[in-house]
């Protein structure tokens, strides 16, 4: 093996190596949003999923609680957490779902106007958004990888790659 030999391997071995750290890099950087954007979708969700709970089963904590405090405890929750959404921060899907879950939610802003129809109406739409939310929750890794390969800069730097190393 000549001189020239060992440095084109030793090169092709740094960019390889500064590319694979690129491609790491960039992978943990789509999964952290990834996980921030459930996390902050589990705040504005985790109201909702109370007043659905605490509605379902109304008649076995009827003894010692009062339900009707209770839901509008979440419910001022609930609207508070709406206060700041922007939907522009989610990814299409969950955006979708957590808009859907707004509108539910403003449409029915005065709690105490509502009758208890109504109310179990509005429980049902609500709890079809959360099912919705569970199931985009659960495909949490096809979800990512969805995002990982729709990240234009891992495709600039898989191309680039493919024509060092193509070249070399």
């Amino acid at each position: 093996m000549n001189f020239s030999d060992v440095m084109q391997n030793l090169a092709i071995g740094i960019v390889g190596g500064i590319f694979s750290s690129i491609i790491v890099s960039i992978a943990f950087y789509v999964l952290t949003n990834f996980q921030n954007e459930m996390d902050e979708a589990e705040k504005i969700i985790e109201p909702i999923r109370k007043i659905c709970i605490t509605w379902k089963y109304r008649e076995l904590l009827k003894d010692g609680l009062d339900i009707n405090e209770m839901i509008e405890e979440y419910w001022r929750k609930t609207l508070y957490s709406f206060r700041n959404f922007s939907s522009v921060k989610f990814d299409t899907k969950l955006s979708g779902i957590l808009s859907d879950v707004r509108d539910i939610s403003l449409k029915t802003e005065n709690l105490k106007a509502i009758h208890e129809k109504d109310f179990e109406s509005y429980v049902k739409q609500l709890s079809t958004q959360l099912e919705l939310y569970e199931l985009y929750k659960k495909d949490f890794s096809k979800n990512y990888m969805i995002r990982i390969m729709k990240n234009k800069i891992l495709w600039i730097v898989l191309i680039v790659s493919i024509v060092i190393f193509i070249a070399a």
